[in-house]
């Protein structure tokens, strides 16, 4: 049996010489123009993951994460198997600005009622018909948000989105209602109800334009309006407001409440005429009656008569009475005061005129002739005009207009008579008849 053949030394493999199969991979990382990183390489035993990798940031993009290709391949994660070396490429995507971002669109923002506690909304924002998701892609801030007024809700972009868009809600009081108006004399009186929390009121009226205005603000629960004309229909409504009057703490009532302003008819003037007293007094713009109210001494006010005219003769009178007169404005069937009425009134002490004599006869044209007595005032009723007793020229006098009476100076000039005068021939009356026409 033959040995086995023995080999050359230099066929025999050298343990120490022996490459060892090759099992680390190395991983290089390309983030892109313009962004660097403290580790660029990593290394990895082959069939082992990733592992932990780099994370880039790059202003105004997001970093989506490690790609085997430029613009695409395949995307790599921390768990990926490693099995050769690779070159892995970061990709970004550009971050939407909310402040300025054309397809955003958010809902939800209403104006809130006033409760005491902190307002919170429900809005929706949605970007290019996708809704974004709270403390994901944006977070929330309030202000202003607790009391009347007007709030503000913030949105902060995170995540694929940056800036941020605020939008702002009213937190509001109940609307006041309909003021109650009334005609008082030198204007409009508004009165309306108290509204809880109200820190002030505003009284808005509406202009011939048709668009409300401010008239004034006040803390009280009514208001008088003095800048209104007597005859003209005015409108009315109340909104709140807050304490520096800078904004509406509520809506208001945008119909309002109605009202035709008239003025308080001034004091009529009053005198004696035969059979009673004149009252008379100044139309009023936009009146459609009058009502002649008397109070009798010191007793209350009384009508006596409503008419259309602006004058009336009180025949209801005794002599020696004291009466006073005030005028107010009514509707046109008399139901309703429209106005108010000067509650000092005018007063007058009634007395009865002297009576006065009609004298003569016969045709216009004809002459008064006879003689009369020396102490008698001499009446041409036609004229207007009274002669001193003895005047010659009394006998002149149409016929049909020849009037005597035995009155006093003083009665005549109780009587509204002008001119009296003893050394005047004649003097004029606002009378006709002695007591009932005018000059």
């Amino acid at each position: 049996m033959e040995d086995a053949a023995v080999p050359a030394l230099e066929e025999i493999p050298d343990p120490s010489t022996e490459e060892e199969p090759v099992n680390i991979v190395t991983l290089t990382f390309w983030p892109g123009e313009g962004e660097e990183l403290s580790i660029t390489q990593k290394t990895v035993q082959i069939g082992e993951p990733f592992g932990e990798l780099p994370v880039p940031s790059k202003d105004d993009y997001v970093f989506e994460g490690w790609f085997t290709g430029i613009d695409s391949g395949e995307q790599v994660t921390e768990l990926s198997i490693c099995q050769k070396d690779k070159d892995l490429y970061a990709h970004w995507k550009r971050k939407v600005s909310l402040d300025d971002a054309e397809g955003l669109e958010i809902t939800g923002i209403f104006n809130q009622q006033y409760s005491g506690n902190y307002v919170i909304l429900a809005p929706v924002l949605k970007f290019d018909g996708i809704i974004l998701q709270r403390d994901a892609d944006y977070t929330v801030s309030y202000s202003n948000n607790l009391e009347p007024g007007t709030a503000q809700i913030t949105f902060t972009g995170i995540g694929y989105y940056m800036g941020s868009v605020s939008r702002t809600f009213r937190i509001l009081l109940p609307t006041p209602g309909l003021p109650v108006l009334n005609n008082i004399a030198g204007g409009v009186k508004i009165s309306w109800t108290s509204v809880n929390n109200a820190a002030k009121y505003r009284v808005l009226r509406k202009n011939a334009s048709g668009v409300w205005t401010k008239v004034a603000d006040t803390t009280a629960l009514s208001y008088t309006d003095k800048s209104v004309k007597s005859g003209t229909q005015y409108s009315y409504s109340i909104c709140c407001m807050s304490t520096d009057s800078s904004q509406a703490t509520s809506t208001y009532n945008k119909t309002g409440r109605t009202i035709r302003y008239i003025a308080t008819p001034a004091l009529p003037t009053a005198v004696n005429v035969a059979g009673g007293v004149k009252v008379t007094w100044t139309k009023v713009p936009g009146a459609a009656k009058y009502r002649v109210l008397r109070k009798t001494g010191t007793g209350t006010w009384a009508k006596v008569a409503d008419t259309t005219s602006n004058t009336y003769t009180d025949k209801g009178v005794k002599s020696g009475t004291q009466y006073s007169y005030s005028i107010c404005c009514m509707s046109s069937d008399g139901t309703k005061a429209t106005s108010t009425y000067n509650k000092t009134g005018r007063a007058i002490l009634y007395t009865a005129a002297a009576a006065v004599t009609q004298t003569g006869g016969g045709s216009s044209s004809g002459t008064k002739s006879q003689p009369f007595s020396g102490t008698r005032w001499v009446l041409n009723t036609n004229t207007k005009k009274i002669h001193y007793p003895s005047c010659s020229s009394a006998s002149r006098i149409a016929v049909q207009n020849y009037a005597t009476t035995d009155a006093s100076v003083s009665s005549l000039k109780a009587q509204e008579v002008r001119y009296l005068s003893p050394l005047r021939n004649y003097f004029i009356c606002n009378i006709s008849v002695m007591v009932t026409g005018t000059e």
